[in-house]
C-alpha cells in the first residue's frame, strides 16, 4: 500500500504530462490489488461470508448420495436391514 501510494509522487518527476499518473498508478494498482484478494480467497476457501466461497454441504450431500446409490447396487443385503434379530439363517 505504501508503494502505491508513493507511485504517483514518484511519477511526478518522471512524466512531463500530469493527466498520464492516475492511468499509471490505476494500471499497477488493479494487479497488484487482485493479487492480494487472491491470496485472501485462498487463506479461507470455505467461508461462508464470501460470494465464491465452496459450496461444501452440498458437494458432501452428492458424495454421500453417490456412494449410498452404490453401495445400495453392489451389496443390497447389507445396505438394507433383514428385519431377522433372532440370529437364524434364513
Amino acid at each position: 500500500m505504501i508503494f502505491l501510494l508513493m507511485l504517483p509522487f514518484s511519477l511526478l518527476h518522471l512524466l512531463d504530462s500530469d493527466w498520464l499518473i492516475p492511468f499509471i498508478t490505476m494500471l499497477v494498482a488493479y494487479p497488484l490489488l487482485s493479487l492480494d484478494q487472491i491470496g485472501v480467497e485462498l487463506e479461507n476457501p470455505f467461508s461462508t461470508s464470501n460470494l465464491s466461497h465452496l459450496p461444501l454441504d452440498e458437494i458432501s450431500a452428492d458424495i454421500e448420495r453417490d456412494v449410498l446409490s452404490v453401495l445400495k447396487t453392489t451389496q443390497p443385503d447389507a445396505v438394507r436391514p433383514t428385519g431377522n434379530t433372532a440370529g437364524t439363517d434364513r
